[in-house]
């Protein structure tokens, strides 16, 4: 049983009538504390419905080619494309290995840590190292086993997936850390290896964690507070709905924190692609009013009689997909690729002139810090040369 921190959405939960995006991982049998995020919502509820499960063959394994290189010179530092299980755990233990001040790791679900891991931060910490973990889940054994090290794990409503370590490196995308993993899926994270841009990073993550910090801060029977703080940082993330640059030309590099800058970047992109958009989505809403809603925002006929191709990349065999595939079923020009293990978020504008990597779903996440499901979020843009060589690596 879950422990949660406002009664009225555990009976929520119960009925059923919960979002695709309220949990990624299932949980398992161990108890852990939850966030469920805040009521103040105008995306009507569905009512539920059954995912139908079907025997799927393993995704076949990837192999990257030899002449992508996954490193990327970029202002006295460099980027690096991590695409398997394999290569994100061997810079995790390398990034820990390597820290000397301080280690941020942001996840959806605190629910899996292996003993390299375990030791790795029980050194850091015994060395007098800052740690911060924060999570919209966690497990109670594993908080447990933390605070045995002095590591006070953070319930707070989070999706974003982030490594910061001493203001100098980040890795950010759609890869959970500390949580189960899907085996084989397509689920990429960039490495910045630029003190300058991780610093940018790291600090506009910061001031958005106060943002999103304060929703559990309301007693479950405030609900006018609750309301009023809820409109208040509408207000102030619709405001500059923007996104943050992060690095200059020739890579052009910006960050999206809000589900405004999100909501708005792919409007944007809809408006200016030239010949075709790829997106990966490995949650769809089941909302089929908050998924017209989307698709009439982003004008896809527009796009379409512009000549322009839009290109799915869904998980196979589930309720979402078909929902959706219902919901476009009007447009033409739209082609449709199921794969059996998906849980990236990417985005690929014009073979490259724009391509994305983060952790906001761009079928089903929030649209504006009023809805129910208004997580925290990061999603980096890359541009120009650094967006055909992103392109080129999610798409090997």
């Amino acid at each position: 049983m879950k422990i949660i921190i406002h009664s009225f959405f555990a009976i929520y939960l119960l009925t059923g009538l919960h979002h695709s995006i309220a949990m990624e991982w299932p949980s398992s049998s161990s108890a852990s504390h939850s966030f469920i995020p805040n009521s103040a919502t105008k995306r009507p509820r569905p009512q539920a419905e059954k995912e139908i499960l079907v025997p799927t063959e393993r995704s076949p394994k990837k192999t990257k080619s030899e002449s992508f290189d996954p490193f990327l010179p970029l202002n006295g530092g460099k980027l690096e494309l991590l695409t398997t299980i394999e290569d994100h755990d061997n810079f995790f233990v390398d990034a820990l290995s390597k820290a000397q001040q301080s280690i941020l790791i942001t996840t959806h679900a605190l629910t899996s840590m292996d003993e390299e891991i375990f030791s790795l931060l029980q050194k850091k910490s015994s060395a007098g190292l800052k740690i911060w973990i924060f999570s919209a889940e966690i497990e109670e054994d594993i908080e447990r086993d933390l605070k045995s090290l002095r590591i006070y794990p953070c319930l707070m409503p989070i999706h974003a997936k982030i490594i910061g370590i001493d203001n100098k490196l980040v890795a950010l995308g759609s890869f959970n850390w500390l949580s189960k993993q899907y085996d084989n899926s397509i689920d990429p994270s960039i490495v910045i290896h630029n003190s300058q841009s991780a610093q940018k990073i790291l600090q506009e993550f910061w001031q958005r964690k106060t943002d999103y910090k304060k929703l559990i801060e309301f007693d479950e029977e405030d609900e006018a507070g609750l309301e009023r703080y809820t409109h208040q940082i509408s207000r102030k993330f619709s405001i500059n709905p923007k996104p943050l640059s992060i690095s200059p030309l020739p890579f052009q590099i910006e960050l999206l924190s809000t589900p405004d800058q999100h909501h708005q970047f792919l409007i944007e992109c809809f408006k200016r692609a030239e010949k075709k958009i790829v997106i990966y989505s490995r949650f769809i809403s089941k909302d089929a009013q908050f998924l017209y809603s989307l698709l009439e925002a982003l004008n896809i006929n527009a796009f379409i009689q512009r000549g322009g191709i839009l290109e799915i990349i869904c998980q196979r065999a589930t309720v979402e997909e078909r929902i959706l595939k219902q919901a476009l079923a009007v447009y033409k020009m739209i082609s449709w690729i199921s794969v059996n293990s998906l849980h990236s978020k990417a985005l690929i504008v014009d073979d490259g002139k724009i391509t994305t990597v983060g952790s906001y779903n761009w079928f089903s996440s929030a649209m504006d810090f009023g809805d129910d499901y208004a997580l925290l979020e990061t999603t980096l843009i890359f541009k120009g040369q650094g967006g055909s060589w992103l392109a080129t690596g999610l798409q090997l």
